[in-house]
């Protein structure tokens, strides 16, 4: 006798009248929503998975304070040596960042767990959503947003223009490159015109990047450098790659669209090597056009620096509006006062080895950033596909 296992279980859930988007987010054993209260922290629900992390907001219960956990599930790591490869690498990222001191434009870390089934990292909360999210809204001029359908109002853009390259300098002084700077990675915190952005997700992020070469394609296709879409074998530089991406982000925060679009891959990596962007708006004003032309260079020992940006007027004056003209020197010279009074979140386990990749799982690899799944991460099954 067979049974259509389809049909058994939609009838248990209409005995149960459980709908299926129910049933999928009641947790299991080896949930994360569940494991994390070993740890001091009660589970307030997802803010995305992928599939071999998710992130939770969670509340310190000894604080009540509110964070963000990003869980990486040990079992699946373990198997596929490039996830766990990625997974040390950002941790690795994350802990040099939280040594050297909290930046308030850094979703910084807070503190790690680990468990048999799963670690843990501890991050600031962001409870604004993503830029990316935000400037959908602007898209679609919704009447929150006060700019309409074109783009931030000059004055916003310039400010979180410049929190970005405050972000970008401090990483790149630490010989950090992130290598995925785009809107889906910037989050807001604050409201209206307190707004402020945090770089999140080092996902693909690496340290020592000063003059060491990369080999790696990684990052998002309408955010790729020329350089990354070469000839192979690849090798490029991390910072610069950042730089693009910036320029890309400047662009899209004042147009209200991608700098670069096509209509297929091919297309858009094609306009990407030409420098061929979308037109700059015309009654663009000098200030924010020369940062986008300067970061949007083929050339990657030409583009400006986050340093360069930071002391454009365009910027430097956006601060000195706002009221923050010491801002930039502060996040420079001093962590954030904020981060050193957050609870202390214990190490309880060492975290898991390093894993390195075999020469098949590399070739794999430096593939997968172009096949892309929920949070921002990729799967070798879709290679293979």
């Amino acid at each position: 006798m067979t049974t259509d296992w389809a049909v058994a279980g939609a009838a248990k859930r209409a005995k149960l009248k459980l709908r299926p988007s129910q049933e999928a987010r009641k947790p299991t054993a080896a949930d994360p929503a569940r494991t994390v209260g070993r740890h001091g922290l009660e589970s307030l629900g997802p803010i995305a998975a992928g599939a071999f992390s998710t992130i939770l907001r969670v509340k310190h219960l000894e604080s009540g304070e509110t964070f963000a956990v990003k869980t990486f599930d040990i079992s699946k790591c373990d198997k596929e040596p490039c996830v766990g490869e990625a997974r040390d690498r950002e941790l690795t990222v994350l802990r040099q960042l939280r040594e050297a001191g909290a930046h308030r434009q850094i979703a910084n870390l807070v503190g790690e767990h680990s468990d048999a089934a799963f670690q843990y990292a501890v991050l600031e909360f962001c409870g604004g959503g993503t830029l990316k999210r935000y400037l959908d809204i602007v898209r679609k001029g919704m009447p929150t947003c006060p700019s309409g359908p074109a783009g931030l109002p000059a004055s916003l853009a310039a400010r979180l223009t410049g929190q970005l390259a405050a972000a970008l300098r401090h990483l790149h002084n630490l010989e950090i490159a992130h290598r995925d700077v785009k809107p889906a990675n910037v989050m807001l915190t604050g409201q209206s015109k307190d707004l402020s952005i945090k770089l999140c997700d080092f996902g693909f992020a690496i340290g020592h990047c000063g003059s060491e070469r990369q080999t790696k394609m990684v990052g998002t296709p309408a955010y790729l450098a020329p350089e990354l879409l070469a000839p192979e074998p690849l090798s490029y530089l991390g910072r610069p790659v950042d730089l693009w991406a910036f320029g890309a982000v400047v662009y899209e925060m004042i147009h209200g669209h991608f700098a670069f679009s096509g209509a297929s891959l091919d297309q858009l990596q094609s306009r990407i090597r030409a420098v061929n962007h979308q037109p700059i708006e015309k009654k663009l004003s000098r200030g924010p056009r020369a940062i986008i032309v300067g970061l949007l260079v083929h050339d990657p020992a030409k583009r400006l620096t986050a340093e360069q940006v930071l002391a454009k007027p365009w910027v430097a004056d956006a601060f000195r509006e706002h009221g923050c003209s010491d801002e930039l020197k502060e996040q420079a010279a001093a962590p954030n006062q904020a981060q050193q009074k957050q609870p202390p979140v214990v190490l309880v386990d060492s975290p898991a080895p390093f894993v390195e990749l075999d020469s098949s799982a590399a070739k794999m690899a430096a593939k997968i950033p172009l096949v892309e799944v929920a949070a921002g991460k990729y799967s070798l099954e879709e290679l293979s596909a």
